[in-house]
C-alpha cells in the first residue's frame, strides 16, 4: 500500500496545484550560440483563448457566474453554493476507495507546482519543482520542504526526471509557454534550457550546451513540455513545444530531433514503457503550414531511431496538447488523453504487443462531460496516469481528477 499510495503523490502534486520557430537544416543541436527568430512566433496568440487574457478571464468569469435575469453576479452567491452543496449530503469517499488524498506542499512557497518526482530508492525523497519558484526537495514524505535551485538560476521548471541507472543524477527542464500568471495574452514563461543534479537533488547546474539566455523563441529549449528516460538503455527524449521530440545519448549534453518538424507541431509528448519501447504525439500545426510528419500517436521500437505511426481514425483530426499514460505492470499498454479543443475531449487505450498490428479502442465515451467536469484551461492542466498494478484503473484530469477502473 505504502508504494502504491506512493506512486500516487506525483499525480496529486501536479493536478492539483496547478495543474498548467526556426528553421534550420542541422538535426543534432548544440545551439547555444545561435540566434535564430523563429517566422512563427507571432502566431504563438493563436493558440491562446480568449479565457488566457486577463480582461478575457474576467469576462468569461462574469457571464458564467452571473444571474441572466440582472446581468449581475448575486450577492453572497459563493456561501449560498457551499449551503447548497452541503445540503445535497454528497458522499464524498466510497468505503472501497483506497486514497487517501492529502496535502504535502511545499503549499505556496513553492509555486505553481509542474513537476514531481519520488526517488525510486525511498519514497519519502520527493522532488517537486514549480514554473515560479525553482526546485524543492522533502526527504520526509512532505512533511518538511527545503529549497535547492539557486536564485540565480533558471525557476521555471517544466519537467523532471531521475536517471534510471545513476540515480543520484537528476534532471529539470525550463520555459512554460501557455498559462504563467506573470502576464497577460497567454502569458508564456521563456524558459533557458536544462539543469542537472549529481547529487540527489542537493545542487543544480545548467546544462552548458542546453543554455538559451537571449530575449528571443529560437531554441528548442525554451520551452520543454516533458523529459523521459528509457529504463532499458538510458537513452534520453524531450518534447519541445514548436520543434518536435529530440533524442540524446550523452544526458541531454547533446540532443538530435527525431521526430517532428520546427515550425510546425505546437505541441510534441513523449514517454517510454517499461520495455523501452517509446512513444510520441504530436499535435497539430500553426495556421497556414503543412505538416510533413501528420498529428497523432507514433512509436518507436529501436530506441527512438526509426517512427510507427498508429494513430487511430478516431483520433481527434486537430489535437491540441496530449499527454501519454504508461503502465508499470503491463508494459504494452498505453493511454493517450487529448485535448481536441472547443472544449472537445479524447481519450485513446492502445495494446503494442504486437508493434506491427496495434490494436487501440476509444474511451472518448467514458470521460464526464457535464459542465467544466475536467476544466482542462486550455490544456494548460492535464494528466493521465495508470495504477502500478491494474492497466484498467485510470486517472484523467485537470482541475478536477476522475478515475476509472475498467
Amino acid at each position: 500500500m505504502k508504494k502504491y499510495i506512493s506512486s500516487l503523490i506525483a499525480v496529486v502534486v501536479i493536478s492539483l496545484l496547478g495543474i498548467l520557430f526556426f528553421s534550420t537544416s542541422q538535426n543534432t543541436l548544440k545551439i547555444s550560440t545561435q540566434d535564430i527568430q523563429l517566422p512563427f512566433i507571432n502566431k504563438i496568440d493563436e493558440f491562446e483563448s480568449k479565457e488566457t487574457t486577463q480582461k478575457g478571464r474576467a469576462d468569461y468569469f462574469f457571464k458564467m457566474l452571473r444571474d441572466p435575469s440582472t446581468d449581475q453576479i448575486p450577492r453572497d452567491i459563493y456561501s449560498k453554493e457551499r449551503q447548497f452543496v452541503e445540503s445535497l449530503n454528497l458522499k464524498r469517499k466510497s468505503i472501497n476507495d483506497p486514497f487517501d488524498w492529502k496535502e504535502v506542499g511545499p503549499n505556496d512557497i513553492g509555486g505553481r507546482t509542474r513537476a514531481a518526482a519520488l526517488d525510486a530508492r525511498n519514497p519519502d525523497i520527493i522532488l517537486a519543482g514549480g514554473v515560479s519558484g525553482g526546485m524543492w526537495k522533502s526527504i520526509d514524505g512532505g512533511q518538511t520542504w527545503n529549497k535547492k535551485s539557486d536564485i540565480k538560476n533558471h525557476l521555471a521548471v517544466s519537467a523532471l526526471v531521475q536517471h534510471p541507472f545513476n540515480q543520484d543524477e537528476w534532471f529539470y527542464s525550463t520555459g512554460e509557454i501557455r498559462g504563467n500568471s506573470a502576464r497577460a495574452s497567454g502569458a508564456p514563461f521563456r524558459g533557458s534550457g536544462i539543469f542537472k543534479s549529481s547529487d540527489n537533488g542537493e545542487t543544480w547546474n545548467q546544462i552548458e550546451s542546453t543554455k538559451d539566455d537571449d530575449i528571443y523563441y529560437n531554441s528548442p529549449f525554451d520551452y520543454i513540455s516533458n523529459l523521459t528516460f528509457s529504463p532499458t538503455t538510458g537513452t534520453s527524449f524531450y518534447g519541445s513545444n514548436g520543434f518536435g521530440i529530440y533524442r540524446s545519448t550523452d544526458g541531454f549534453e547533446s540532443s538530435q530531433l527525431v521526430l517532428g518538424e520546427t515550425n510546425q507541431q505546437f505541441w510534441a509528448s513523449v514517454s517510454v514503457t517499461k520495455e523501452g519501447v517509446v512513444i510520441a504525439v504530436l499535435s497539430s500545426a500553426f495556421s497556414g503550414v503543412t505538416q510533413t510528419q501528420q498529428p497523432g500517436v507514433y512509436i518507436s521500437t529501436d530506441d527512438g531511431l526509426n517512427w510507427t505511426n498508429i494513430t487511430p481514425d478516431t483520433f481527434p483530426s486537430n489535437p491540441d496538447r496530449s499527454v501519454i499514460g504508461t503502465s508499470e505492470s503491463d508494459p504494452y499498454i498505453f493511454y493517450v488523453f487529448t485535448d481536441a479543443g472547443d472544449d472537445e475531449l479524447s481519450l485513446h487505450r492502445f495494446n503494442i504487443s504486437n508493434p506491427l498490428n496495434v490494436i487501440s479502442s476509444d474511451r472518448t465515451s467514458g470521460i464526464p462531460v457535464f459542465f467544466r467536469a475536467l476544466s482542462l484551461q486550455g490544456s494548460y492542466n492535464m494528466v493521465c496516469k495508470i495504477h502500478p498494478t491494474n492497466p484498467n484503473m485510470v486517472i484523467i484530469g485537470g482541475t478536477n481528477l476522475y478515475r476509472s477502473t475498467n
